[in-house]
Parts: structure tokens; sequence; C-alpha cells
């Protein structure tokens, strides 16, 4: 099990020695990342969502974080690049010259500026060059889930009308259900049993006042990940899941209609406005664009809108996709969507080997935060089927500097946390 080092005994006002722990540059970095997690927890006004340009301030942290690492490591030594982050610097890159031409050459208010802005954090943890320890691994697993059962709290109190008017903000709402499952999956992997039953019934209250189909499907997904980590069985498991989602997915593509239907039925059945027209409509203008330019889309030069009109007195309206594949469909085309699947499906196979490796060294710490980068993750990816995930300035800030940590934490050096053994795991800026 990584220590971490420590430094000299230095004196107390009280004249007593103490010993002082350091901490490694990796566990600065989390922080650094963990509080852009926390902010967009208690964010109950949904300033960082809906806000003017200063809440892109919100980028810096972590950004000024690793910079005074590097002004403290005066090295030119970065780590290698994975498949992972070739394939996310592939989307950045097409996304960035996208939204660029759109900002000075297209104009408008619904760029793609809160989703490619954001992921340019997923590459700080390259210059990292110190992972953290198997004990900060454990610090960053108990923050990660106490910030998420703050969330589920904070949602408790707006659900059960004790300050209704934070309501109209929707922060509380689908887009935001992966930090309820961060908060019940990290007290289950701590095994904190009475934080467990303590969220479970908030997140009952909370269902009771705002029933969500997506929270289910979360849920579900969080079992899943659950089931593909288990520290005993076949490795064909993510396999045959991955096969499974994307079979299911063609299924519901193929049999839209009856699935519009099932929904339908959900809604009269939860007593909740039928979305199904309103959001066929927007999915439908969003599948409209792609087969102007089916392979590269808009190359993610317009907005993250679509236009439709109201049914009832045919008002024009601008809405979300509520659907990032269907965003990333119009704005990317079969390149942009496909790159994003590539990078989901990367992703998970990259978190499922790293865990395997720390169970397999007995590493039980690292190997449950492991656990929850997945159930973070996956939560994100499938509320981004049916709601604005990634258009949101914090939700995309959260997930790409959350992939960075998680990419950190896969990535590590060893039992020692040498530096030199980094550095060997490591290249120059011939990148």
């Amino acid at each position: 099990m990584a220590v971490a080092a420590r430094n000299p005994t230095s004196r107390s006002r009280a004249g007593s020695a103490r010993p002082q722990t350091t901490i490694t540059d990796g566990y600065r970095y989390a922080r650094g990342v963990l509080f852009i997690f926390g902010a967009s927890a208690v964010d109950i006004f949904n300033v960082l969502d809906r806000g003017g340009s200063r809440r892109y301030l919100l980028l810096l942290i972590p950004i000024m974080v690793v910079a005074l690492i590097r002004a403290r490591r005066r090295s030119l030594v970065v780590r290698r690049r994975t498949v992972t982050d070739k394939i996310i610097f592939a989307v950045w890159l097409m996304g960035m010259i996208g939204t660029l031409y759109g900002i000075l050459q297209v104009g408008g208010n619904t760029t793609a500026r809160p989703l490619f802005f954001p992921m340019t954090l997923a590459f700080l943890y390259l210059l990292v060059l110190e992972s953290p320890t198997d004990e900060e691994s454990a610090k960053v697993l108990r923050v990660m889930t106490y910030v998420g059962a703050v969330y589920i709290g904070l949602a408790a109190v707006v659900n059960v009308g004790i300050l209704p008017g934070l309501a109209a903000f929707k922060q509380f709402r689908n887009a935001q259900v992966a930090y309820v499952m961060i908060g019940i999956g990290g007290a289950y992997l701590m095994r904190r049993w009475w934080l467990f039953c303590s969220l479970l019934v908030l997140e009952a209250v909370n269902f009771a006042a705002y029933p969500s189909a997506t929270s289910i499907l979360c849920t579900i997904a969080m079992l899943v990940t659950f089931f593909i980590t288990k520290p005993h069985g076949s490795r064909a498991r993510p396999y045959v899941i991955g096969i499974m989602a994307l079979f299911l997915g063609m299924i519901a593509l193929a049999q839209l209609s009856e699935v519009s239907q099932i929904t339908g039925d959900y809604f009269v059945a939860v007593g909740k406005v039928n979305a199904n027209d309103g959001r066929l409509a927007i999915w439908g203008e969003g599948i409209h664009r792609w087969q102007a330019s089916p392979f590269v889309g808009e190359m993610f030069t317009g907005g993250t809108v679509a236009q439709t009109y109201r049914t009832r007195n045919g008002q024009i309206l601008q809405l979300p996709f509520h659907n990032d594949y269907v965003l990333f469909l119009a704005g990317g085309g079969i390149l942009g969507l496909g790159l994003l699947i590539a990078f989901i499906l990367s992703l998970n196979f990259t978190l499922v080997r790293a865990y395997r490796r720390f169970v397999a060294q007995d590493r039980g710490e690292r190997a449950s935060l492991v656990r929850l980068f997945m159930v973070c993750f996956n939560s994100f990816f499938v509320a981004a089927a049916f709601n604005p995930v990634l258009e949101g300035l914090s939700r995309s800030a959260v997930i790409f500097s959350m992939y960075g940590l998680a990419m950190l934490i896969c990535r590590d050096d060893g039992a020692a946390g040498s530096p030199e053994r980094t550095i060997r795991r490591a290249t120059s800026f011939e990148m």
C-alpha cells in the first residue's frame, strides 16, 4: 500500500514536536477537481449553468492548481496519452474548431462553449506526475460520497416544500441525478450502512415528490456497474453488457412508437405532463440537421438548442435537445457521435481493467474509488439520453475534470509513489 512521505517534524507554537505529512501532487489536483464537484452540487440557484460569462472562472480552479504544481516541478515531462485521451482529444479538437468558428462568424447566444471549454480540463492530469496515494484515494472516495449525500439532502429540502422557491431553478432534477447515485453508491462501497439507509429514505421522498424515470434508469445503470465490477466472475461481463446495451438501444430506436407509448403511460401513471411530443419534435429537428450533413453534421458551429413550435398556438420555441446523443449527431454527424460512444466504451473498459488490477493487489480503497467513478460516469451518460447534461457548464466541468482524476487514479505510480517511476511512465512534450 502506498504510504505518504513525511517531512521532518516541526515545532508548534506550544513548542511540542508534531509530524507533518506531505501530500502528493495528485491529491493537490484532486482537491481542485473536488472543489468543482462540490460547487456544482450546492449551486442551488443554478448560477453555474444559467449565469453569465463569469461562470467560466470556475474552470480556472484546476488550471491554477496544475500551474502551481508544474511551477514547483520545473520539468518538461508529461504523461503519455492513452487511447481514451486520444479519442476525447479528437472530440475536443472538432468541437473547439467548430465552436470558435461559430462564435466569431455565426454569433448567437447558444454556442457549444459550455460543452467544449470545460472539456479542456480532461487533459490537465497529463501534467501531474504523481498519483494520489491509497490513503488519499480513500479521502477522495469519502468526499465524493458526502457531496452526493449533501445533494440528496438539499433535494429533499426543496422537494418537501421547505424552500419551495428553489424548485424553479431546476437544480435538483434529472440532469444532476448522477449526484444521487454517487451518494448512495459511495455509502454502499464504504459500508456506511446508517448513511446508506438514510440516503435511500431521502431519495424515496425525492422520488415521491418528483417521479423521475431517469432516476430509475440511472439506478439500473449503477446496479449493472456493480455487477460488472464484482470481484469474482467472468471477465467477459463488460463486453456482454456493452453488446446488450447497444442491442437494446437499436431496438428502442427501431420501435420508437412503442417506446413512446410506454413512456406516455408512465407520465399518466405518475401524474406528470406527457413530454413525448415536445421531445420527439426537438429530436426530429436534430435528425433533420444531421441529414443535411451526415458525416460531420454542423461541425458544432451552430447552437445547442433546437427550434420547435408550441402545439397550442404555433409559437416558436428554442429548447435544448434534451438528448446529448442527438446533439452530437446534429453537431458532429456520424463522426462526432461515433467518437462520443467510443469515448464512453473506452473509458469503461479502462476503469474495469484498473479496478481488477487494484483488487488483485488487495488495494480496496483504490478499487472502490474506481467503482464509484464508473457509477458517476455511467449515471451521467444514461441521463444524457433524456436530458441536456453535457450542455450545462457545471456538469461538463464535473465530467471532464473527474475524467482526469479517474485517469490519474488508474495510472498508478506504484506502491511507493516514486516520482522516478512516474517519469519512466511519461514522455517529453513531443506528444
